[in-house]
Formats: C-alpha cells, sequence, structure tokens
C-alpha cells in the first residue's frame, strides 16, 4: 500500500505488511519504522520475547509493560501503564462498562459514567474531572449506528454510506453556525481527514495498525471519534465503543468477552486476526471488508442479492419481459435514492420552508395509504395486482440484486414508495363514490 502525493509524483510513504500462515498481521513497515507482533495460537498479541507464559482463557496479564486484571467474568477492571497512570473499570450485571476512573500519573483524576437504551446501546456519557467540572455527552442512534453526538455546545450529525458503516458527511451545529465537512477514510473505511467545502483541512491523523491514532492535528476545538467502522472514542480512558463491547488500540482487542459466548470463536476477546482488511462493526463477529468472502464483502453482497432475486421471481415466468423489467428494477434504485437524499436534507434542515412542507405531506399520504390498504378493498386490489406485475417482469429480481450490491436499496424505498401511494390516493380521490370505481362482488 502507498500514499502518493495529489499531484500524482512518486510515493511519498509505503506501508508493507506481512502476515503468518493463518493469515494473522505480525508485522508492518511504515516508511522508515517497523513493527512487529508476537501472537500465540488464539491470536494475542504477546510481549516480543522468545518465550511467554500460556494465558489463561486468553486474559491477557502483561503487554508492553501495562498490567491488566479481570474480574470473574473475564471484564477488564483494571490497567496499569509503566509511568503509574491507572484505569479502573465497573461493570453491570449484563456486562457492560457502567463506570471508570482514570488517574493520570500527575495525579489528576477523571470520572465517567455510561447509560444504555433498553436495545444496549449507549446514549449518554458523563466525565467529572478533578476540577470539579462536569460534561454530559448525548447519543442518537439509526439503528447500530451512532448518527448524533450532542454536548452543551455542539451538535454534531453524521452521515454514512446507506446500509453501512463507513462515515461520508458531518454537520456540526454550534452557536457561530454550521459547518459541513466530508470524511477522507483509508480502504478499510477508516477516517483519515475532516475536509471542508473548500478544501480546508479540519482534522488530520494517521492510525497505526490497530486504529490508535497518532500524529494527530486539528484546528481549534474540533475532535473526530469515530476509528474503526462502528468504533467511537472515548478521550477519558482511550477505549473505543463497539456497539456491544469496548476496544483497547493498545491490545488491538476487546476488553470484555464475547455476549454470544463460546459461539464467538476460540478467542472470546479477538477483534479480527487481521484489522488491514476486516472490520467488526458491531462488536460481535467480524469479517473480511471489500472483496473477499466475509459478511461485509463485495462478494457476499452479490451472493445474498441472487438469493432474493430468486426468491422475488420464483413463482413467476421468464420471458424477455422477465429480462426488461430486471432493467428497470435496476434503475429504480438509482431513482429512488434522489427522494431518499431529499428526506436526509430535511432531516439535517438543509431544505426551504416549500420544500418541508412538500415532505411533510408526502409523509402524510404514506400515513394514509397504510389506512387505506387495511380498509379499502379497492386499493389493497391495486396495490396487490402492481406488485404482480412487478414480479412478472423481473422487475423486483433486478431491484433486489441491485439494491444489495449497492448497499442502496433500503435508501431508494422512501421514493418508491412515496411515488405508488401518491398515484393510488390520487385514483382513489377521484374515484369518490361512484359505483364504477369500486371493485365488483
Amino acid at each position: 500500500m502507498s500514499f502518493r502525493s495529489l499531484q500524482g509524483g512518486q510515493a511519498s510513504k509505503v506501508i508493507a505488511y506481512s502476515y503468518d500462515a493463518a493469515g494473522r498481521l505480525i508485522g508492518s513497515q511504515h516508511g522508515d519504522h517497523a513493527h512487529r507482533y508476537s501472537v500465540d495460537a488464539a491470536g494475542n498479541r504477546l510481549e516480543q520475547q522468545d518465550t511467554q507464559q500460556a494465558l489463561t482463557d486468553n486474559r491477557l496479564s502483561q503487554l508492553n509493560g501495562t498490567r491488566y486484571r479481570y474480574d470473574g467474568a473475564g471484564n477488564l477492571i483494571e490497567r496499569q501503564e509503566p509511568n503509574g497512570e491507572r484505569l479502573t473499570l465497573s461493570y453491570d450485571g449484563a456486562n457492560r462498562l457502567v463506570h471508570l476512573t482514570h488517574a493520570s500519573e500527575l495525579g489528576a483524576t477523571r470520572e465517567a459514567t455510561y447509560r444504555y437504551d433498553g436495545l444496549g446501546r449507549r446514549i449518554s456519557k458523563t466525565v467529572r474531572h478533578t476540577n470539579g467540572t462536569t460534561a454530559t455527552t448525548h447519543y442518537g442512534w439509526d439503528g447500530d449506528r451512532i448518527v448524533r453526538e450532542e454536548t452543551d455546545d455542539q451538535r454534531t450529525t453524521v452521515v454514512y454510506e446507506p446500509g453501512g458503516f463507513v462515515p461520508m458527511l458531518r454537520i456540526d451545529d454550534t452557536q457561530q453556525g454550521r459547518v459541513l465537512s466530508a470524511y477522507i477514510t483509508d480502504a478499510l473505511g477508516t477516517p483519515m481527514q475532516l475536509v471542508t467545502p473548500n478544501g480546508q483541512s479540519r482534522w488530520l491523523a494517521e492510525p497505526d495498525d490497530w486504529a490508535a491514532v497518532k500524529n494527530q492535528r486539528a484546528m481549534r476545538n474540533v475532535t473526530q471519534p469515530i476509528r474503526f467502522q462502528g468504533q467511537w472514542q472515548d478521550e477519558e480512558s482511550g477505549l473505543y465503543y463497539n456497539r456491544h463491547r469496548y476496544y483497547d488500540p493498545q491490545q488491538g482487542r476487546y476488553i470484555s468477552q464475547d455476549p454470544i459466548g463460546l459461539n464467538g470463536g476460540t478467542n472470546l476477546y479477538s477483534y479480527v486476526t487481521n484489522p488491514t482488511g476486516m472490520v467488526d462493526p458491531l462488536g460481535l463477529s467480524g469479517g473480511p471488508y471489500g472483496l473477499g468472502g466475509g459478511p461485509y464483502s463485495q462478494s457476499s453482497l452479490i451472493s445474498r442479492s441472487a438469493e432474493q432475486a430468486e426468491s422475488a421471481t420464483k413463482s413467476c415466468s421468464v420471458s424477455s419481459n422477465h429480462l426488461i423489467g430486471f432493467g428497470q428494477g435496476a434503475a429504480s434504485v438509482i431513482g429512488g435514492n434522489v427522494n431518499f437524499l431529499r428526506t436526509l436534507s430535511r432531516n439535517v434542515g438543509l431544505l426551504g420552508r416549500e420544500e418541508m412542507r412538500r415532505v411533510t405531506i408526502e409523509g402524510n399520504t404514506i400515513d394514509e395509504a397504510a389506512r387505506l390498504y387495511a380498509s379499502n378493498d379497492f386499493v389493497r386490489e391495486e396495490a396487490n395486482s402492481r406488485v404482480k406485475d412487478y414480479c412478472g417482469e423481473g422487475f423486483m429480481a433486478g431491484r433486489a440484486f441491485m439494491g444489495t450490491l449497492t448497499r442502496l436499496g433500503p435508501t431508494a424505498l422512501y421514493g418508491d414508495v412515496s411515488e405508488a401511494v401518491e398515484d393510488l390516493i390520487k385514483k382513489k380521490s377521484s374515484c369518490g363514490k361512484r359505483r364504477s370505481c369500486l371493485p365488483s362482488s
């Protein structure tokens, strides 16, 4: 892997990686800086020495001078740095981190308390400093992704790739106004830079092999907490919140065991064997990203899309119309995403008053359509007939294929539903009480 200048000159930095026979990362060369990793059969990173005592239940007790202690459930409860810095952690009955205390080598302390919703998603944290100041951060979610971070001074909204965990856009709202930034990521989706529309860099950093940030530069009051896909850094501890668990970049693994137990594999603390080509956005089960055969790979998406296409068309006759419909269905995903972008803009407040009113009407239209489908035979039969027509033409097969392949299928749904629903309601309105419009008994 190499990084080249914007002028297309020679590579300014070349990074080379080395792996063992099991595909595990054991070394890297970043320019003049070489890194070597020693791992045991279970994938635990070890001290750089000839011999190493076997780890009990894969609980790492020491790495590069840092010592670790665990509770009876296998949760990390203490981290002691060589310089005297100490981190102590507490968990609830569900093995979720709820409190920690960080004591620096100079005696300053920080305490943090974490709260979760009924789905186990972290919704807030409160950090108290030695000087008595307290700061609370709230989090907003879209499924399993953090899309909003809010403090007393700032609200940050993050837009991801549709259906994925790679950040694309960031909107910061403060008392001084709104700032729009774009993420520049590496091939794995890890942020490396934040830039404004005019090309100004707001944040720049270089992650190491296990996502620890180095050489970080940023404008005043600008922080960027996203690390590997699905990870959110906590400045007070250096740990990365990873949905179901917390990740420690110093160890390159999680601080608690896999919540799915033995189904998680032989090493319940493992992140991934190869952090240069694999991701674990949920803190549960990692896999290859990009080309390959893992759960987040393009080949896997294509395989699943083929299954969806087969399911959508198995009850339909295949003809030339089927092939034409397949192309129409694939194209509909692109068209549907126009409406998705408009909805997205509305959610972050970028639309004008008239457009906001228009989208609100469409939202009410969808609610009305749901009611009509449940209560009106005419609307229900018309909608069912359209679905059958699409199936016979291969429309749904094409939509399933393109939507899954590009990960844009869910975002296009709003556009399709909105258009079809408005048409149905218009037909219902023009029908009125005329008996000729109602289905014959």
